[in-house]
């Protein structure tokens, strides 16, 4: 059909109808009416502008109309593509909010973490020493045992501040992973509907 179309143009340039027959074959289309169902405006295919110039003013009137349905579908559907794209680019611009909290969090972990983590053999060990102090001398009283409870404490205090930087560090990371894949969705998706773009 392609080639007749061709032969017909070169032997009559101005045949508005044999643009329309090419155009109808590009976008697989089977008759002039479904040409109101085209992805894009019709006046973005240059055998639809040079069909609109040759044709008789009567059928300028239908492709005109056919434009104008194509045309309102097509920005109907850019409306809701960008509509989606702001929605994921606000989702991403939550889920980096809640990085940015999640950093500073950790941040505040890993010093305190950092610096009792050091110190818990240091406390466990003066709580051993005052724990045998107190058991072995008994005119000691009870500061032994007040050293000893307060050094297990901060032993205790320091793995848990520990793992809580640790659980932080992990749910960074996950909450990263999710950011990284709201970005690539949302670059697959404007690939995808980059016609409306």
């Amino acid at each position: 059909a392609s080639e007749l179309l061709e032969r017909a143009l070169d032997a009559e340039p101005k045949n508005w109808k044999a643009y329309l027959g090419r155009l109808l074959c590009e976008n697989e289309l089977n008759s002039i009416e479904d040409l109101r169902y085209s992805y894009l405006p019709l006046t973005a295919y240059d055998d639809f502008n040079k069909a609109f110039q040759f044709a008789s003013e009567k059928e300028r009137i239908k492709l005109k109309n056919y434009n104008d349905i194509a045309t309102a579908a097509y920005k109907a559907e850019q409306e809701k593509v960008l509509q989606k794209i702001s929605e994921m680019d606000e989702e991403i611009k939550e889920k980096g909010n809640k990085l940015s909290k999640l950093e500073g969090r950790n941040s505040e972990y890993l010093k305190w973490s950092a610096r009792l983590y050091s110190l818990k053999w240091l406390f466990l060990a003066v709580a051993i020493i005052a724990f045998i102090i107190a058991m072995s001398v008994k005119s000691a009283g009870l500061l032994p045992y007040f050293i000893a409870g307060l050094s297990f404490a901060c032993f205790i205090v320091s793995i848990i501040i520990r793992n809580r930087f640790d659980y932080y560090t992990a749910l960074y990371n996950i909450e990263t992973g999710r950011l990284n894949d709201l970005i690539d969705d949302l670059n697959q998706y404007k690939v995808e509907n980059g016609m409306y773009l």
